[in-house]
Formats: structure tokens, sequence, C-alpha cells
């Protein structure tokens, strides 16, 4: 049974934990299966634009992956594997957070590389700590990218139902998953645009843009955005000569503010 809409997340967009008892006792083997099949009846939902019953069945297949025990930032891993030529890495294209998919091309001497990204972009003399190796992480690389589609595909939702924050903190925990996936920065463009924090859905549809140059709906929605920047500039600036005009008038000065 799907869940309600409005006991899923908390205002972090973390999955509740009610919802995460609803699982307790799942093998590993058996929730993986159960969140893919949360999946798919989220995306049936979906497509009959049932945004809540979606919601209610991604919810479920998140709480499926998010009650096994995560690694803190803390405690996981340092990286100590060496990049070395022909390695394939992921690399921070921008400040924005977007990740892109590459490999080395070349080791310089001074602690760069030359990287060659899928997208057939070249980069040379990137620092290594714009890179990242990719590690065959075999089953947990597997359940990443399901929890990333599931918290994209909610986020999705919420910005159907106009719930635009809790869009965007689905979106950016899609993000924290894939941060390769340029459609999880459009769709928190998307919902920023619609809270509206424009300067921050502007640098996500950027980033949209970047990783999916072709897609002609990214490209259209950074314009939109950056015609509704333009606009808010100029009311802005309209308000502020009013303003000036109105203390000429009234004799008010500046130091009397």
């Amino acid at each position: 049974m799907p869940l309600d809409v409005s006991t899923c997340f908390d205002e972090e967009g973390r999955v509740l934990a009610s919802v995460l008892r609803t699982v307790e006792g799942s093998t590993k083997d058996s929730r993986t299966d159960a969140a893919e099949q949360a999946k798919k009846d989220g995306n049936m939902a979906f497509k009959r634009q049932e945004w809540k019953n979606a919601v209610g069945h991604y919810a479920r297949g998140i709480a499926m992956l998010e009650s096994e025990e995560q690694p803190s930032e803390a405690t996981a891993p340092v990286q100590t594997l060496k990049f070395e030529c022909g390695s394939k890495i992921t690399m921070l294209v921008n400040d924005g957070g977007l990740q892109m998919e590459g490999m080395i091309s070349c080791v310089n001497g001074d602690g760069t590389y030359d990287v060659m990204l899928d997208c057939g972009d070249d980069h040379d003399n990137v620092p290594e700590n714009k890179l990242r190796l990719i590690e065959n992480t075999g089953d947990n690389g597997d359940q990443q990218d399901l929890l990333a589609a599931l918290y994209l595909n909610a986020a999705r939702c919420m910005y159907q139902l106009e719930l635009y924050t809790m869009g965007e903190k689905l979106a950016s925990n899609s993000i924290r998953c894939n941060p390769t996936n340029g459609a999880a920065f459009f769709v928190r463009g998307r919902c920023r645009l619609g809270i509206p924090m424009l300067d921050d859905a502007r640098a996500d549809l950027r980033q949209a843009v970047a990783a999916d140059r072709a897609n002609a709906e990214f490209r259209n929605t950074l314009a939109e955005c950056q015609r509704k920047i333009k606009q808010r500039n100029e009311s802005n600036r309209e308000t502020a000569r009013m303003f000036l005009n109105y203390c000429r008038e009234e004799g008010i000065s500046a130091s009397t503010l």
C-alpha cells in the first residue's frame, strides 16, 4: 500500500522513522527487490498523474534502502588509490556540485591531470581535489543509483504538487547519491524557481545544461529563470529610484536614514 504523502518525509527530506519501521526485519536482498518494485509502482502512479500515491511508493522504496546502516563521512574509508592514465573518474566541473564522468588521459608531473570527459570535452591541468576514482562498487553502487532515482522521482511529484521546498530537499538528496545526474539539478532548479530562489535556481539549471547541452527543456527553463532574474533586478532598480526621488522631494538626506 502506498504511504500518505504528508507522513513520508521530515522538513529536510529524510524518510520519517514511522516509515522506516514498516520495513524492519527485511533482509538486504529482499529490501533491494522491494525498492525496485516500489519504484515501478511509483512510476505507474506517476504516469496516471497520481502524484500523492506515487510519492508514497517512492518513500517506501527509499525506506527500504535508507534503513540499511550507511557509513558516515567520519568513518568512510579515505581514498588511497592513485590516478593513472586510463583511470575512470568523476570530475567536479565547477563550484555548483555537478560531477561528470571521464578518464585520465595524462598524468602530469606537478600533481595535476589531463582529463577527457565522456561528453567529449578535454580539461588540462585538473587538480587532484576535483577528481574521484570510479571504483567497482558492485551492489552498493547499484543501490545508490536506485536510491538517487527514488529521491528524484519523489522530487518530481512534489514539484507537480507545488510543494517546492520539499521537492528541493528531495532533489538535493538525489544529488547527494549521484552528483553526475543533470536531471536532478534540473528538478531542484525548477523547485527553486517555484519557491522562488532565483539565483540558486539559475545555478542549478546551469549545471543541468552543462550536463546535457542538447536538452531543450533544460535550456528553455534556464532562459525563463534568467528572464525572471532580469525582471526582478529591473523592479529593484525602479523601487530604489522611486525611493531616492521621494527622499529628494522630502528633503531627506542619506545621513538621516
